[in-house]
């Protein structure tokens, strides 16, 4: 959660690379995938 009262970074904050907005379902629904294959890409369970 964004909180325009309260500037800079806290020890609970995820990376950026972690946090994943979207607007509606139509659009997670096009995001989610490739994101999850990005971050699987290190366990090399893709071709």
């Amino acid at each position: 959660m964004e909180r325009s009262d309260i500037a800079g970074q806290f020890p609970f904050d995820l990376p950026s690379s972690q946090i994943l907005q979207f607007r509606d379902t139509k659009e997670l629904s096009k995001i989610l995938p490739e994101t999850i294959e990005i971050q699987l890409a290190r366990f090399k369970l893709f071709a």
